[in-house]
């Protein structure tokens, strides 16, 4: 016996936790949940970006979400088919998605073909499986690269360099200033990355540098600092043409620096974009041992 469509549409909904006024057909992201403004969209030209995920920029919810243990998952169900056509291997929900989304025969097939997505939200606890989008061509909802998302990419790219000191060799001494540097330039290309079917390519400018230097005491600069060259010595107990700090007493510390960095991303070759905020990454931290030297009158040295 064949089941009429708009029975299984509802038993659909029914069972998976649609709407049961959702509207397969048409394309309105306004009434997405919160959840979803994170996702931006899920169609590119190829298709459906499907099984990516993202965490949801959302207060607590109704299901007991944060923003932290929230997430989104848009699932590719495939291109619209006729009904009874066989289905790709995809996600369980995929094989309830297609008697809502798919036409009545071969005939009536898009050409060229719209695609067919579900959106299923992650609580604690378990999942909440909204409704379909039947029927959606690249050029309605073909997502865009965002600054959030530049960043969080920029975020994963990021040097964290080594800390460079002199004296050399991770032992330095009271009373004298230890240089300090960060291993990086100020500007570097981060490289070109693929998201949501685009080349973006992603750069970052040095802010500036907090400095812990383990005894307590901090700093920020403005720059990496100059590495230590014997080309420009320093021979006095403070070194002006350097950065660095004058420990006090003696002991095994760890030297530490954060590095904030600004960024801007190029979306196919277009017009560089300022990501969003800045994005921090600190430095590896350095184990350095301060000690104390005492000159020493010796007889015939």
């Amino acid at each position: 016996m064949r089941v009429p469509k708009f029975l299984i549409h509802s038993l659909a909904f029914a069972v998976l936790g649609w709407p049961s006024n959702a509207n397969g057909r048409d394309v309105d992201y306004a009434s997405l949940p919160p959840c979803d403004s994170s996702v931006n969209g899920g169609v590119t030209e190829s298709g459906i970006s499907g099984e990516s995920t993202s965490s949801c920029p959302m207060t607590p919810t109704d299901n007991g979400g944060t923003a932290s243990n929230v997430s989104v998952k848009i699932v590719d169900c495939g291109p619209t088919s006729y009904e009874g056509s066989p289905l790709p291997p995809r996600d369980a929900v995929c094989a309830l998605v297609h008697p809502v989304c798919d036409v009545p025969t071969a005939g009536q097939v898009p050409d060229p073909p719209t695609y067919n997505y579900v959106v299923i939200t992650t609580y604690p606890g378990g999942r909440e499986i909204k409704r379909p989008e039947c029927g959606v061509t690249p050029a309605q909802a073909r997502p865009q690269v965002t600054p959030e998302m530049a960043r969080a990419e920029a975020e994963k790219l990021l040097p964290h360099p080594q800390i460079g000191t002199a004296p050399a060799g991770g032992v330095s001494l009271v009373n004298i200033e230890t240089v300090l540097w960060v291993d990086t330039k100020p500007d570097l290309t981060l490289g070109t990355v693929t998201l949501l079917g685009y080349r973006v390519t992603l750069r970052a400018h040095l802010e500036r540098v907090e400095w812990s230097f383990g005894d307590q005491a901090s700093a920020t600069t403005s720059g990496p600092g100059k590495a230590y060259t014997k080309t420009n010595p320093c021979k006095t107990a403070e070194c002006p043409d350097y950065f660095g700090h004058v420990y006090r007493q003696t002991g095994h510390l760890t030297i530490g620096a954060q590095l904030t960095w600004t960024g801007e991303f190029q979306v196919d070759g277009g017009a560089w974009q300022e990501i969003a905020g800045t994005v921090t990454a600190p430095a590896t931290g350095r184990p350095i041992h301060i000690r104390e030297a005492r000159g020493v009158l010796v007889d015939n040295p």
